[in-house]
């Protein structure tokens, strides 16, 4: 029997080993790992996306008032949905051809961007602010909200 230990069974040291020590230190270095490629991936994202300055949805009646005063009116639709109806004087340039072919817009004026509804027009107008176009306007409602306006449209003869 031994004084300092009168049970005589072995004693186990309390503090903690270095395995207990590293487990905890790596979680910490994971968890701050994560963190910052999570920053990393944020500022790349707001990074990459094009500036919405001088980029504005407008509605059918203010894109009509443009359009009367000289606005180029852009149709980002497929070239046989702008044989079926389309407003008169408009470009055609299907949105999937757009960033090839903007040699064909002016640089100088407004552009009012157009579609069925105005998803494809906000991204074609998105993708010309991009490219330095300015100012440059997205038909909310599309050409749906300018026909039930009742702008004039083109219609094809059947």
């Amino acid at each position: 029997m031994n004084r300092d230990n009168p049970s005589g069974r072995a004693r186990t040291h309390k503090t903690p080993g270095r395995a207990q020590r590293t487990g905890s230190s790596a979680k910490t270095r994971w968890i701050w790992i994560g963190l910052g490629v999570a920053a990393i991936a944020s500022v790349l994202f707001l990074l990459s996306r094009p500036s919405d300055r001088g980029l504005t949805e407008v509605t059918a009646a203010e894109a009509y008032d443009e359009y009367q005063g000289g606005a180029i009116i852009l149709d980002v639709r497929q070239r046989e949905e702008w044989s079926a109806a389309h407003i008169p004087g408009s470009v055609v340039i299907p949105l999937d051809e757009l960033a090839g072919r903007l040699d064909e817009l002016p640089d100088e004026g407004d552009i009012i961007v157009v579609c069925v509804s105005g998803v494809r027009s906000a991204e074609g107008a998105k993708l010309l602010v991009a490219a330095g176009f300015s100012p440059v306007s997205s038909v909310r409602g599309g050409l749906r909200a300018w026909d039930a306006a009742g702008y004039p449209l083109e219609q094809a003869s059947p």
